[in-house]
């Protein structure tokens, strides 16, 4: 079990394959792909039936039943208890995160739509977003705080920092050898608005991959 409030399962049958799933925490969320049976509390465990065991921040698990062989016991000993504790930090992340869902895919929306007004009422919802003022370069970095937050869980901070400081160098490499053509090249994405449709198409892309992520987690 987990402390978010929806906490989807799923799994395949380990005799026929078929989908088993279900979903805690919404109307919606019935058992498909399986019927449901009582069973007596002293028979869930007497090898008769397939042990699976289902943790929404790990991967499923099939084998025998082990008394005290918890969820965490197993992971820690599989990936070490160092290792745990970094995945941990990051499944902390999400939780955080999954209240500000809809804040942080509207602060995307308006900001495509140039709802400025709206835009910055959005980020005082969210920590570590300040809008300073209705300047282009102030709004840029408000909505990089907000896409920062976003892709927290699931980015390696070493690789960033390695595209970070790699592009600059690239682009200052290209003026500095072909400064005409670079100059050309510059002028022409702006004028045919690649790179306005480019950074369009990106922020949708953390709307639906960094969503998905909070709710596949």
């Amino acid at each position: 079990m987990s402390n978010r409030d929806i906490q989807p399962f799923q799994f395949a049958c380990p005799n026929c394959e078929e989908r088993i799933s279900f979903v805690f925490g919404q109307e919606d969320g019935e058992l498909r792909g399986a019927n449901e049976l009582i069973i007596k509390p002293n028979e869930l465990f007497n090898g008769e039936n397939p042990f699976i065991d289902l943790h929404l921040d790990f991967p499923v698990y099939f084998g025998k039943y082990e008394m005290g062989m918890t969820t965490f016991m197993r992971v820690t000993r599989e990936i070490s208890l160092d290792a745990y504790r970094h995945l941990n930090l990051r499944l902390d992340m999400l939780n955080r995160l999954y209240p500000m869902q809809h804040d942080l895919r509207s602060v995307i929306t308006q900001f495509k739509r140039g709802d400025i007004d709206s835009f910055e009422k959005t980020c005082a919802r969210l920590p570590g977003v300040n809008l300073k003022s209705h300047k282009q370069q102030d709004v840029l970095a408000a909505l990089y705080s907000a896409t920062s937050i976003m892709s927290s869980p699931f980015t390696i901070h070493g690789v960033n920092a390695e595209i970070s400081e790699g592009a600059p160098q690239i682009c200052r490499w290209l003026h500095e050898s072909h400064p005409d053509k670079t100059l050309e090249f510059i002028e022409e994405i702006l004028a045919n608005e690649f790179l306005r449709n480019l950074h369009n198409d990106c922020l949708s892309l953390y709307r639906l991959f960094a969503f998905k992520g909070v709710a596949d987690f």
